[in-house]
């Protein structure tokens, strides 16, 4: 965890505004991955984190476009 907080502080420092994607269970799933923790309760994890304003959930790979767009973001890491 301490990895994705230091991650996190480096990616604000781009802009002034941090958006983070987390992906749903069912997109893992699909993914082929399994989580410890649901959706839920990652989101909830990061959303504590100073650094990060909001948190949505990515529930395809289509979708990385749509959220450029609607959240007007400029540096997709």
């Amino acid at each position: 965890m301490v990895i994705f907080v230091c991650l996190s502080e480096r990616a604000r420092g781009l802009g002034d505004y941090l958006v983070v994607a987390i992906s749903t269970d069912e997109f893992n799933l699909g993914k082929g991955k399994v989580c410890a923790y649901s959706y839920e309760e990652r989101a909830h994890i990061v959303k504590a984190i100073r650094y990060v304003d909001e948190v949505i959930p990515e529930s395809g790979w289509e979708q990385k476009i749509v959220d450029v767009k609607n959240h007007v973001i400029c540096t997709l890491l």
